[in-house]
């Protein structure tokens, strides 16, 4: 199972956020595209569209996932040498 708290972009805001925010939409992306089958949102917290700080707008997404498929994707990607 996995369990991810991340920030994100709120959907329909017109608020430029700092790179890395995404939209939920795109986070549930990257963990299908990692092997989980069916991501979900928990929760989102702290909403603010017009005019939010950096602690604002973060979300919690839950995945069981397919733990052989999950290690063969990412294993690769976190033994990679640091830049």
């Amino acid at each position: 199972m996995l369990l991810n708290g991340d920030f994100v972009k709120p959907d329909g805001t017109t608020w430029t956020y700092e790179p890395g925010r995404f939209e939920t939409a795109r986070h549930l992306e990257f963990l299908r595209q990692a092997g989980f089958a069916n991501p979900m949102v928990l929760a989102s917290y702290e909403p603010n569209t017009e005019a939010p700080t950096s602690a604002q707008n973060y979300a919690c997404m839950m995945d069981r996932g397919d733990q052989q498929k999950v290690f063969a994707t990412l294993w690769p990607v976190l033994c990679q040498p640091r830049q």
